[in-house]
């Protein structure tokens, strides 16, 4: 029997003298038993995560002959990239995430896939995408827009 999954939320929570505390501070993903979790149980707990990515996938039209950068956006552990990298051999793949131990999960997803496979953390509410010296053919996101705030998912 599969163990019970546990649903956990970010927090931000405020300092003394300051109306925010720094979101990375507490957020929950930053814990690298929640992360390792996640990831095992995530096919489990969504419904449809392969086929949401397999979507992904035939979406995107890229060459198969000619070198292509897709940037996931809230990539967490790498699946998506992983398979992204899989299936289109010419492609480079950036996993985007502000959680460090999703993106050690990533790192060890990628190895195979040697240059081609990236990791950088970040917060999608934040300005990354301007240190982006190589246009992307696409920007993807699986499962990471619905943590924004609302004014932040602009």
């Amino acid at each position: 029997m599969a163990a019970p999954v546990t649903w956990w939320t970010p927090t931000v929570s405020p300092l003394p003298n300051s109306p925010r505390r720094h979101p990375l501070a507490d957020y929950r993903w930053n814990e690298s038993d929640f992360a390792t979790g996640y990831d095992a149980a995530a096919a489990l707990v969504h419904p449809y995560y392969v086929e949401i990515q397999d979507v992904i996938l035939d979406q995107l039209e890229l060459p198969a002959d000619t070198e292509t950068l897709v940037i996931d956006a809230g990539g967490g552990s790498g699946r998506l990239a992983e398979r992204l990298l899989e299936r289109f051999p010419e492609c480079s793949a950036v996993v985007l995430d502000q959680s460090e131990p999703f993106l050690d999960l990533a790192r060890e997803k990628l190895v195979p896939f040697g240059d081609r496979g990236e990791v950088r953390q970040a917060r999608l509410q934040d300005d990354w995408f301007s240190d982006e010296e190589r246009r992307p053919q696409a920007i993807v996101s699986m499962s990471a827009i619905h943590h924004l705030d609302r004014d932040e998912e602009r």
